[in-house]
């Protein structure tokens, strides 16, 4: 047994070696390089157009040499080999890298979030989150689930916490965990009065349970650069 699981280990390991040449780097580079070429874009937009291969390895050099500017894409090139997505994801942290190292500074903690969202989401639920605020007009709080009870018309009604993976979409459950969107019950009541022409017999009171999400800025910021990026995808 102890060869067979040595022989098993040493295979094992033959398998792993493969997949990091084969898939790893493949998929690392792969992304590295969209990364690379949505920061030099958006370095030249920054340069109003006027980038010259001669400008941009001196940019590399100012890079290297400057102490914020190297931490700067260091962590931006740490996210883009561990990001899931393949495509948006790698733009996205090139997009914001390039303000950053335009105005020499590390990322505040909202551009962070950007950051880590655009890390963690894949291109589907990236797009998923940028057409279901589209849809809801760009509200910062949105209805998902509501219940409505009658005082004469007594019913259960289950006040637990929505799921919001599973009923608005894991895209959602990922901007939660990163702090961008919270969901919040709240409960309103309202009296109504007895009315024989509309057979209301006696009085009560309508108790309306509504459970919302409430999106922080940085989220539409983010939609925003999606859209713009998707914008620039669709022209060539």
């Amino acid at each position: 047994m102890e060869i067979i699981s040595s022989l098993l280990i040493d295979t094992a390991f033959e398998i792993l070696k493969h997949v990091k040449s084969s898939v790893v780097e493949k998929m690392s580079r792969r992304r590295a390089e969209v990364f690379l070429s949505e920061l030099l874009r958006k370095i030249t937009e920054f340069n109003k157009g006027s980038l010259s291969l001669k400008s941009i390895e001196t940019l590399l050099n100012e890079i290297i040499e400057d102490e914020v500017k190297a931490e700067v894409l260091f962590e931006a090139y740490r996210k883009v080999c561990l990001s899931t997505s393949s495509s948006l994801g790698p733009k996205i942290i090139a997009f914001m890298t390039a303000k950053l190292l335009t105005e020499r500074r590390l990322a505040t903690p909202e551009e962070e979030r950007i950051l880590l969202v655009a890390e963690m989401m894949n291109d589907a639920e990236m797009c998923s989150s940028a057409l279901f605020l589209m849809k809801n007009e760009g509200k910062n709080n949105i209805e998902i689930q509501k219940e409505i009870e009658d005082s004469n018309w007594p019913k259960t009604i289950q006040l637990s916490p929505v799921n919001i993976g599973r009923d608005v979409g894991n895209w959602c459950l990922k901007l939660a965990n990163c702090g961008l969107v919270s969901c919040e019950l709240t409960k309103r009541m309202f009296d109504y009065n007895e009315d024989s022409e509309i057979h209301i017999d006696i009085p009560g009171t309508i108790i309306e349970y509504s459970w919302q999400l409430y999106f922080e800025p940085e989220v539409f910021e983010l939609t925003r650069i999606i859209n713009e990026l998707k914008a620039i995808e669709s022209q060539k």
